[in-house]
């Protein structure tokens, strides 16, 4: 019996299949990433100034009003009957200021004649100067009641979007009637979009900008920089960013930047508490597809590196001391290779500042089945 036992044999190893790529040397355009809100470039509570009845609502809720555009019409009446008045007691006194000046006339030549007496000259002088004192008085009075009267009209101060309307016709607004805005106005074109980066990514931006200047000061092309290197009055430095709305995805599904702006605003203080400093840019919205309170992606190009290594950012393994890819050789052996790593170029790819050469082949899925030393097979996909 014992003569007939065979050993068994144990099953073939099974060898994993891996995807690998290609370690790639190109220019690469480096961004400094955040996330941001948008805001309407001017807002503009629309209150009523003078207390009456709401007569008239000349806009349509919701649409693009024209600077200048009568908004809301509050009852007149009392206010025109006020700067009539005015008008009219403005007459009076004007009438006063005629005869006072023909009394003064009279008694300056009763006075050369010594027909009066000096105090008597005097009180016609000073009954003058008070009736034109007093014609002062009306013509500021007038101008008061014509600015009461305009007020009734309320126009748009700006263009841009309108809100609904707070208050419905027939009812009292202005001070002391708990109704006085109105409605609101947004300009949305341009748009601001206000974002935070960290006080390393700010580091970073001046650094590039930084350099840039000094290797202009070198080659002679420039003056010696001594304004800031980001400005925000004339002969700034423009900083573009591109923006990415919630939603707005490439075939990838990472944030697709239409959209283009040009900051406009840095906060001069980055925050102790949280790290961050605050940016805002502003970017055309003709169309008014973008609203105010939208989230969106922010990219911040900052420096073009040139003859860059690349790998995907999904090679990148860790353990407690190193960052590491997986390598396969030409005998299709794995091995494991420390690296130094850089910059994220995008979101699926980093910089490599060494440990890798261009050319190499490393594992990108399938890291989790490769054994260091053993064979894998693999089919390359694009970098």
């Amino acid at each position: 019996m014992t003569g007939c036992y065979k050993v068994p044999q144990l099953p073939p190893e099974v060898i994993p299949q891996v995807e690998a790529a290609l370690v790639e040397s190109r220019d690469v355009q480096l961004y400094t990433y955040a996330t941001g809100y948008t805001e309407a470039s001017h807002s503009v509570d629309i209150a009523a100034r003078v207390e009456g009845f709401l007569q008239e609502i000349f806009f349509t809720e919701a649409d693009v009003v024209e600077k200048g555009m009568p908004l809301f019409l509050i009852e007149q009446q009392n206010y025109q009957a006020q700067y009539n008045s005015k008008l009219a007691n403005l007459e009076v006194l004007k009438a006063k200021v005629q005869l006072t000046e023909a009394d003064l006339a009279r008694a300056k030549i009763l006075f050369e004649r010594n027909a009066i007496t000096e105090q008597e000259y005097q009180t016609s002088f000073a009954e003058n100067e008070q009736a034109k004192a007093s014609v002062k008085a009306g013509e500021a009075e007038v101008h008061i009641a014509k600015i009461n009267l305009d007020y009734t009209t309320i126009s748009s101060p700006i263009k841009g979007m309108i809100n609904r309307t707070n208050v419905d016709i027939g009812n009292v607004v202005g001070p002391g009637s708990g109704h006085t805005i109105l409605t609101t106005i947004k300009c949305l074109n341009p748009l601001y979009v206000y974002f935070d980066i960290t006080d390393v990514q700010f580091n970073a931006m001046m650094n590039h900008l930084a350099q840039i200047h000094a290797d202009g000061d070198q080659a002679g092309n420039s003056e010696p920089k001594t304004a800031p290197l980001l400005q925000t009055g004339e002969g700034r430095e423009l900083v573009p960013f591109e923006m990415a709305l919630a939603g707005d995805l490439t075939e990838k599904g990472l944030p697709a930047f239409h959209y283009r702006g040009m900051i406009n605003y840095i906060d001069n203080t980055i925050g102790r508490d949280v790290g961050k400093i605050t940016f805002r840019g502003e970017m055309s919205n003709f169309d008014y597809r973008i609203f105010p309170g939208q989230i969106c992606s922010i990219r911040i190009p900052y420096a073009d590196v040139k003859d860059a290594l690349i790998i995907r950012e999904a090679a990148i393994l860790t353990d407690l001391s190193d960052k590491y890819v997986l390598v396969v050789d030409d005998n299709d052996l794995v091995s494991r290779r420390t690296v130094r790593f850089g910059e994220l170029v995008d979101a699926e790819h980093r910089i490599v500042l060494s440990g890798l050469q261009a050319g190499e082949k490393y594992i990108v899925t399938g890291t989790q089945k490769a054994k260091i030393g053993k064979p894998v097979k693999y089919y390359t996909i694009a970098n």
